[in-house]
């Protein structure tokens, strides 16, 4: 379990590779919630100065696993944008502002039938 986990991770990083907006949406449908959901947690350890874990080990796990899934978001994104045509370094126009509302709505966009300059179509089998 724990080596498929690898795979998956590995084969994720790859930006070469395109991603479809099932990929996409179901990281983001589990990702989202779990970072919010931690806040949450992050936000009140603070009221615990007695528990060892909530005070020192959580804040630390918590800064960690969001730096992990934000490298994840950024590649898949750019896999994303290479599925509907664009360039991967366009991810990074995510970082100004207004031009991360026209690359959120890019994902919605279906991806080219077929191979792309970007490599092989995801949803076709071999």
């Amino acid at each position: 379990m724990i080596s498929s986990i690898f795979n998956y991770l590995k084969k994720s990083l790859n930006v070469k590779l395109r991603a479809t907006r099932r990929d996409y949406w179901s990281f983001q449908a589990i990702n989202i919630p779990l970072i919010l959901f931690c806040m949450y947690f992050f936000r009140y350890s603070y009221n615990f100065p007695h528990n060892y874990f909530f005070f020192y080990i959580f804040p630390h796990l918590l800064i960690v696993y969001i730096l992990i899934s934000s490298i994840l978001s950024l590649t898949l994104t750019a896999k994303r944008l290479q599925d509907i045509g664009h360039s991967g370094w366009l991810t990074l126009a995510q970082f100004i502002p207004y031009f991360n509302i026209i690359i959120f709505l890019a994902m919605f966009f279906k991806g080219d039938v077929g191979d792309n300059k970007f490599g092989h179509d995801p949803r076709l089998k071999d």
